[in-house]
């Protein structure tokens, strides 16, 4: 069953039911100025060559699978240059935790074998209960985990439900990823603060961050990242309910912990793609799961396809009046997932190489292409003719029967909203009358 199909039914149900060298930073403010405010300085002693920062937020209905991915970290990990800390939060009051993932000989099993680590209060209340849904927690958690685990490249993960940038209704959620179902939920621009914290800490980029959660594989989430993280690795499809495949994650860093955040993100995604496969590692059926998976390089998508969709969206624009039908029916060929006012980026600019649209949106769709398969280290997808052609990022564009949320256009909520897209989007369609947020 999906995971967040199955996240989605659940919460459906509750609804109804309850209603080598290291970088320091000179200056403040690294991030959405695009500047990157991180100078060189020495390595701290000691540093291992990856610590891996997991956000596991299972107080919810994603409890039991919460469980499986800590075992399955474990029966991968093999190599001690590489830390795994994982903040837990799960559906037993008082059983938030952090632990530090050590190897399981036995493989995959039903036991936590990993040390529970007394933080002496730093994140864990003496309640031992969080709210794995709020910020601060998570900014705790990750000052503490870099202060206490350096190394020379970091990654940090979010595990749990994701809705994207807008949900679909009321029922389900609505915003932003990691649901704690007694507490919140994080929002878009949360994550600038949260990675920001980590990037501080560290003195360098978070090396690649990541979403195991649904719909998150977003051009606007991977700008969020701007200047304090290097790489993403997120679907642009609801996940199944079993999600990443840590097994072979933890076994392929393990087996190289020289690789970037790009290699890992294409071996995890490459690993979760095959998981789900006919008879794959997490899929006993004789039938591929429906799911896609991508690795994304942000600094690409900041300094390339961002001004390449700036002028893309002018000539867009410009057009619209003469061109709409043509300009319409591209959107609306293109495909999409789960969030259907989301466009496969990829697709769509495919499509718009041979569609019938003046010269000047035709340039700027090839220019726009390029920088597009710059920013993909690898994307794709298993399970339907469909999955199988997503190409790594979606963006947010509605149908043309569907109206703009005029929050997009506020950079404080998403920074991506900042940019020229957003003019087109506003140019093409009637904002909504209720903004969702």
């Amino acid at each position: 069953m999906q995971k967040r199909v199955f996240a989605s039914l659940a919460a459906l149900s509750l609804s109804l039911t309850a209603c080598g060298t290291g970088l320091q930073p000179v200056v403040s403010g690294a991030g959405l100025s695009g500047i990157n405010t991180f100078g060189r300085a020495p390595s701290k002693a000691g540093a291992k060559a990856w610590t891996i920062l997991v956000h596991l937020a299972a107080d919810n209905n994603l409890y039991r699978f919460g469980l499986e991915d800590i075992n399955e970290m474990e029966a991968g990990l093999t190599n001690d240059n590489v830390n795994v800390i994982v903040l837990f939060d799960g559906s037993q009051k008082g059983d938030s935790a952090i632990y530090k993932i050590k190897h399981d000989p036995a493989g995959k099993n039903t036991t936590i074998i990993s040390d529970k680590v007394d933080d002496k209060g730093a994140v864990i209340p003496s309640s031992k209960e969080i709210d794995s849904g709020d910020v601060n927690t998570a900014v705790k958690f990750s000052k503490w985990a870099v202060a206490n685990y350096p190394a020379e490249k970091y990654a940090e993960f979010f595990w749990d439900h994701g809705s994207g940038i807008f949900g679909k209704g009321k029922a389900l959620p609505t915003k932003g990823f990691c649901w704690d179902d007694n507490g919140h939920n994080l929002h878009t621009s949360d994550l600038t603060t949260i990675l920001g914290a980590t990037a501080a800490a560290a003195g360098k980029p978070v090396e690649i961050f990541g979403f195991d959660c649904c719909l998150m594989s977003t051009v606007e989430m991977a700008y969020q990242a701007k200047g304090i993280a290097n790489f993403m690795v997120a679907s642009e499809e609801l996940e199944p309910g079993a999600g990443w495949d840590y097994v072979a994650t933890m076994k392929a860093l393990s087996a190289n912990p020289a690789m970037n955040g790009g290699a890992l993100g294409k071996a995890m995604a490459q690993s979760y793609l095959d998981s789900y496969k006919p008879n794959g590692s997490q899929n006993t059926g004789g039938r591929a799961v429906e799911a896609t998976l991508a690795s994304v390089d942000v600094n690409a998508v900041v300094g390339k396809l961002t001004p390449a969709l700036n002028n893309l969206a002018s000539a867009m624009s410009a057009a619209y009046p003469t061109a709409k039908a043509a300009l319409d029916s591209l959107r609306q060929s293109s495909i999409t997932f789960d969030n259907t006012d989301c466009a496969d980026l990829g697709d769509f600019l495919k499509n718009g190489a041979t569609a019938n649209v003046p010269a000047a949106v035709k340039s700027a769709i090839a220019d726009t292409q390029a920088a597009y398969n710059a920013s993909i280290v690898f994307g794709g997808g298993v399970g339907s003719p469909t999955h199988e052609k997503a190409t790594g990022l979606v963006i947010y564009y509605p149908r043309p029967d569907q109206s703009f949320n005029p929050v997009y256009a506020n950079p404080a909520n998403i920074a991506f909203g900042a940019e020229g897209w957003t003019n087109f989007l506003k140019a093409s369609h009637k904002a909504s009358d209720v903004a969702r947020f």
